[in-house]
């Protein structure tokens, strides 16, 4: 079985280099087949899904998305506009998202309100993972800026022998509107017609929104760094899951975390018509 990254259809470099140390093939699904990020196409162990493929008039999403990029120009909403709307999906209010949700209706019969669904979910997930793209190239480039810094300061001081520490200063960024994150991920998770049960993130801040709804869902195994000579074994003897050269242990994961539930999850954020998601693995890597 091969795990699935969720809640996000973007992965930084470097969370996936983490990733596919351990795994030999890692899933991640996007809303459509446009704006796929480069590195995705380029990496032939990453498996690019879009379970809505079927359900999406892609020239409409193109058109709509479009529309989408010209109003979040127009208004100028960036990031710490979305930081500020913890409650609500971003953007979607009378002077934004919702226009576009009402030109969509206007223009949708009643038999393609399946296809109307699919459409706003798949505007919502590609609007997420724009600013988690914008996020990534700001968090590399005060990184690069940080580091020239440092080279500077060194050579003003003659301190040329010594090599310039690595920058710790940018620190990662925690997820956003994490609730609706895992809404968008699981309506996405339901049309896919080969569900894997093992869930994998990079983020503790899903689990325990996932928690707060699901009691069963237990932490059965923690791994830490001095036990990280077995952990690919462990994995193996415990999942049926494919592994990146076993003997290897994995050297930029500081702890590996296992949590399962046999019972089905449940939330606001689980589609109301979904009943098939039990026995779920979730493996969380920092």
């Amino acid at each position: 079985m091969i795990p699935i990254f969720f809640p996000t259809t973007f992965i930084s470099q470097p969370t996936l280099d983490m990733c596919q140390e351990w795994f030999e093939k890692i899933i991640v699904y996007q809303p459509s087949d446009l704006y796929i990020p480069e590195n995705y196409k380029k990496n032939n162990r990453l498996i690019v899904k879009m379970p809505l493929a079927s359900q999406l008039d892609i020239q409409k999403f193109k058109q709509e998305k479009q529309s989408l990029n010209a109003l979040i120009t127009e208004s100028g909403f960036n990031l710490d506009y979305l930081k500020g709307r913890s409650e609500d999906i971003p953007f979607f209010d009378e002077s934004s998202v919702n226009r576009i949700r009402a030109q969509i209706k206007q223009k949708t019969h009643q038999q393609d309100q399946a296809d109307h669904k699919s459409l706003l979910f798949s505007l919502y997930c590609q609007l997420f993972q724009d600013f988690d793209i914008q996020q990534d190239e700001l968090d590399r480039t005060l990184s690069e800026t940080d580091q020239s810094h440092m080279q500077l300061f060194q050579a003003l001081n003659n301190e040329t022998s010594e090599p310039i520490p690595e920058s710790k200063n940018i620190e990662k960024k925690g997820v956003l509107q994490i609730q609706e994150r895992l809404k968008i991920w699981f309506y996405l998770y339901q049309f896919d017609h080969e569900k894997s049960e093992i869930l994998l993130t990079d983020n503790h801040d899903v689990i325990s929104e996932i928690q707060e709804w699901n009691d069963d869902l237990n932490l059965k195994f923690s791994i830490n760094p001095s036990q990280m000579v077995n952990a690919k074994q462990f994995l193996k003897d415990t999942l049926n899951i494919q592994l990146h050269q076993l003997s290897l242990a994995p050297e930029k994961t500081k702890k590996m975390l296992l949590y399962h539930t046999e019972k089905p999850l449940v939330g606001p954020f689980i589609p109301s018509n979904f009943t098939h998601c039990g026995n779920i693995w979730i493996i969380e890597l920092e």
